[in-house]
């Protein structure tokens, strides 16, 4: 995430190079879990000590299983989190939707039609 002189907050796409792997949406959110590197100005969306308990793809959806430390201070997931898993894993992978747990209870949750919507 970025945010401009008036605090508008938006995404910023960036690209990683890798290990090759078979298991592109585990190394897709481990690189969130990891961050951005500090010196390019922008601001993770994700806690350094989120864990991941499980990626499983079935029927065209790919379920990710967080920890609890997923979750904010309020015990809830934030909306950048989340949007960031959502659109990292729909853009790397063949998957289109995304379903997100935390401890085993279901966050179903889409893409959205806008990334960076424009303030008019």
């Amino acid at each position: 995430m970025n945010q401009n002189d008036q605090n508008y907050k938006y995404y910023v796409p960036v690209t990683r190079l890798v290990k090759r792997t078979d298991d592109v949406a585990k190394a897709v959110v481990e690189q969130l879990i990891k961050g951005p590197d500090q010196k390019k100005g922008l601001a993770a969306v994700l806690n350094a000590t989120t864990e991941v308990k499980s990626i499983k793809p079935a029927d065209g959806v790919i379920t990710v299983d967080f920890s609890n430390k997923f979750l904010g201070a309020d015990q809830k997931a934030s909306a950048e989190a989340m949007q960031s898993v959502i659109l990292s894993l729909t853009e790397n992978t063949s998957f289109k939707q995304v379903q997100i747990k935390v401890d085993g209870a279901v966050k179903p949750v889409t893409k959205t039609a806008h990334i960076n919507p424009a303030k008019l």
